[in-house]
């Protein structure tokens, strides 16, 4: 859109590296990492990122991410214009939160249960959702669903459910998995759970083991590559589901589903947080939340009835043409989602500095 655009990584290491955009090779970003050499991903930027606003002097600071990962700036000697986008995957917001959140020039929520969660204690904030680049993010042909079904190594006579997510506590893949268990007593050997997770991350389960535990290690079939996947692979992962599902005890959006519905996959997720607002209506199921945990910040986690999932589960494979409807709808609600449509929004915000 004509903007001079730098971004400031805590993920990488000291150094410069140069970025073509992929819509015009005209478009380059400069990416600066800001992480300390000694302290590895803890300082979050906060030692480097001061010297480098010192050396480009930006007109605008645009953060992104949870607020524990930049609520330091505030407290930054002379910073620009900032612009804090958060994503609100809980309630209620913590007391501790407003003192910061009303040092920022602008917040911007990207989803609406976010914006009110905030409006409950006095912030208002800009809504601005996160995008899907549609013309990675998109249906494959038959024939090529085919294909790549081969490829990976999943059979063509069983029903596919999908999961992509991290591998970390918040995502409860642990009641994923017995959901898909129990779906598994009432149609035996119908269908596999096809997993894109690292199945040995150090922050969550060994997967392989928890599978065993519940006696479906044969029924589940990780994804041959979790890091460094390119984004036209992971459309392709996508692509082979039947239904894509999650247990996920929280969201502040829910960009994997928006991803899986970009690709005219119907959903199964919980009916609570960002990502119930993605699902509805009628993009799949929402899944009964049983009770609610409160979490070390004082954010509320919410737990999904297995029970109530394994019904949806149940409804929507014996009712394929709703599976169907349900996609089509996705495919549409997700083209709504357009970074081309999503950008605009930006652009009205920023001519407002």
């Amino acid at each position: 859109m004509g903007y001079d655009v730098d971004i400031a990584d805590f993920g990488l290491p000291d150094g410069l590296i140069s970025v073509v955009t992929p819509f015009t090779q005209k478009a380059i970003v400069k990416v600066h990492g800001i992480r300390s050499d000694n302290d590895g991903y803890r300082d979050l930027g906060r030692y480097k990122l001061p010297k480098l606003l010192k050396i480009i002097k930006p007109g605008l600071l645009i953060l992104i991410g949870d607020l524990r990962m930049y609520s330091y700036v505030v407290d930054i000697p002379n910073i620009p214009y900032t612009v804090a986008v958060l994503p609100v995957d809980g309630s209620p917001v913590p007391n501790a939160w407003l003192p910061i959140l009303e040092k920022f020039d602008e917040i911007v929520s990207v989803s609406e249960f976010g914006m009110n969660e905030l409006k409950k204690v006095g912030i208002n904030s800009t809504l601005i959702p996160f995008g899907v680049d549609t013309s990675i993010y998109h249906p494959l042909g038959e024939d090529t669903i085919s294909e790549l079904k081969k490829t990976a190594d999943l059979p063509m006579d069983k029903w596919i459910w999908g999961t992509v997510m991290r591998n970390q506590p918040r995502k409860n893949l642990p009641d994923l998995f017995l959901a898909f268990k129990k779906f598994d007593e009432i149609y035996p050997d119908k269908s596999i759970l096809y997993v894109h997770s690292y199945p040995e991350d150090k922050i969550g389960w060994d997967l392989f083991e928890l599978a065993r535990y519940y006696g479906i290690a044969p029924k589940i079939r990780f994804t041959r590559e979790f890091f460094d996947v390119s984004q036209l692979i992971l459309n392709s992962i996508y692509n082979v589901a039947d239904m894509n599902i999650t247990a996920t005890c929280s969201e502040g959006f829910g960009l994997t589903t928006l991803e899986s519905m970009a690709t005219g996959t119907s959903q199964i997720a919980p009916a609570h947080t960002a990502i119930a607002e993605l699902v509805s209506p009628n993009c799949g199921e929402l899944v009964k939340v049983e009770r609610a945990l409160m979490g070390t910040a004082l954010v509320h986690e919410y737990l999904v009835s297995i029970d109530d999932f394994v019904d949806k589960m149940v409804k929507v494979y014996e009712n394929p043409g709703l599976r169907d409807w349900y996609a089509r709808n996705a495919l549409e609600k997700a083209k709504k989602y357009s970074w081309d449509l999503v950008v605009q929004k930006w652009v009205k915000l920023l001519e407002g500095f």
